[in-house]
């Protein structure tokens, strides 16, 4: 009876599954958080080289725009210097422009009025020198004789020699590394560009 009685009182004990404890589920929660963090810092990581590299590629555009527009210009200005006569091509061979200090007045219109050629390349230059300035930031141009022609020479001065030349220049808005005392510190806008020459075109006779 007392075997029986204590069976009996066994099958009525009731049987406890032991939980798991909460400190693994918290670290799985920790973990999981770590996880979304690494994305999103990678994520804001490339959005950032990507938002770089598309500035730079605006950069290049606009500098590949200014480079074709400017070099259109100095062939303009080329063919109306071979144009003109021999006293008024050598004339033409000493002349400078800076867009930065233009103070020139305008010239009678020759659409309204008759013009001899003189007049004609004067009112035909200072419509240039409009139409350089508004196109080209901070332009400047200098024609004259030169004896080299590569743009490796960066030089608006003028050494005279065989060969007529027109110099273009610009301000390039892209940034550079500052130079000197503070050389790789920080970086500036490239303002003063249009100091030396970009283009450098040989006029030929």
């Amino acid at each position: 009876m007392r075997s029986s009685a204590a069976a009996k009182n066994h099958r009525a004990l009731p049987h406890f599954i032991p939980a798991r404890p909460p400190a693994t589920a918290s670290r799985t929660a920790g973990f999981t958080l770590i996880e979304v963090m690494l994305a999103i810092m990678v994520l804001t990581l490339g959005a950032i080289g990507m938002a770089g590299l598309q500035l730079a590629a605006l950069r290049a555009a606009q500098q590949s725009s200014w480079q074709t527009s400017a070099t259109q210009l100095a062939a303009e200005m080329a063919d109306l210097i071979r144009a003109a006569s021999k006293q008024q091509f050598a004339a033409s061979l000493s002349y400078t422009y800076d867009s930065r200090s233009d103070a020139n007045p305008a010239p009678p219109s020759c659409y309204t009025r008759p013009c001899d050629t003189a007049q004609w390349i004067s009112f035909h230059r200072y419509e240039w020198n409009q139409r350089l300035r508004n196109t080209l930031p901070g332009a400047r141009v200098t024609i004259c004789t030169d004896t080299v022609t590569h743009i490796d020479h960066r030089d608006w001065s003028c050494h005279g020699g065989p060969d007529p030349v027109i110099k273009l220049g610009w301000r390039n808005n892209t940034p550079r590394k500052i130079t000197g005392n503070h050389a790789g510190t920080a970086t500036q806008d490239s303002d003063k560009d249009s100091d030396t020459p970009q283009l450098v075109m040989a006029i030929g006779a």
